[in-house]
């Protein structure tokens, strides 16, 4: 399953970056600078470029060379109260 910015709600697995829930194996991707680019979500954090990161936000970091809201940066943005939701489209 894989995530795109804009669609249905994500899954039930928590990760470090603040009340958001996605499940293992559940992929995100994100276009900037010419490239798209795909992290996957693993029990204990996440994994791009062949790295182990711990937050969306050091990935977001790493992609940008700025600091990102993490979930922002990948186009889940928060609800009201501590829930996030995606824009994110599912492709299977």
């Amino acid at each position: 399953m894989v995530f795109r910015r804009g669609g249905p709600e994500v899954g039930s697995a928590r990760h470090p970056d603040s009340a958001l829930t996605l499940k293992p194996g559940v992929r995100l991707l994100r276009e900037w600078g010419g490239r798209t680019h795909q992290v996957t979500v693993t029990d204990d954090g996440f994994d791009y470029g062949g790295k182990h990161y711990r937050s969306l936000s050091e990935i977001a970091r790493t992609i940008t060379g700025a600091r990102w809201s993490g979930p922002r940066f990948f186009g889940l943005r928060k609800r009201q109260g501590r829930r996030f939701e995606t824009g994110a489209t599912a492709d299977a």
